[in-house]
């Protein structure tokens, strides 16, 4: 575990600039001029979100391990409560009103992609790692699942970039 702090801490910081960085750029496009606003809005909480959720994770296993866990079920709790961190994000962002009416149909191929690569991508090495499916690869399932999630909000803040973008040209 020792050796895996420093990437831990190293990916944390990388997502919580990412956050930070997000949840800037949404108090500055809040402008009611931007017909595009609703959806960047609520993109840029789905980044919020997900870089906030890549800290905790970043920093649980580090956490866990400190209180006397042995390796393998170091893991395994780390795993689960990332499961769990990541589901009650989905769930939140389900329950907006603007995700239940419009997300997909606005982003049908992001959405597509979201669901149907990164998520399992992301959760797939997580459930083997709750599991203790082969414990030695524990640390790599739950990296493959943090750097993807850090991914994640990284294509979906490119979204909300090129959105801004893309809007403001068309606006002028």
């Amino acid at each position: 575990m020792e050796r895996d702090v420093s990437t831990f801490l190293g990916i944390a910081q990388i997502a919580a600039v990412l956050a930070g960085f997000a949840a800037l750029v949404s108090v500055i496009a809040n402008r009611p001029d931007r017909p595009s606003l609703r959806r960047e809005l609520f993109q840029l909480r789905g980044v919020v979100g997900i870089g906030v959720i890549a800290v905790v994770a970043a920093l649980l296993p580090i956490g866990i391990h400190r209180y006397g866990f042995s390796e393998s079920a170091g893991w395994r709790i780390s795993s689960l409560l990332f499961l769990v961190g990541i589901w009650v994000g989905i769930l939140g962002s389900r329950s907006s009103e603007y995700s239940q009416r419009y997300a997909f149909r606005d982003g049908a191929l992001l959405s597509t992609f979201f669901w149907g690569v990164l998520e399992p991508c992301i959760q797939i090495p997580l459930v083997l790692g709750a599991l203790g499916f082969h414990p030695s690869l524990a640390p790599a399932f739950y990296l493959s699942g943090l750097v993807l999630n850090v991914c994640q909000a990284a294509v979906l803040f490119a979204r909300v970039v090129a959105s801004a973008v893309f809007s403001s040209d068309a606006a002028r």
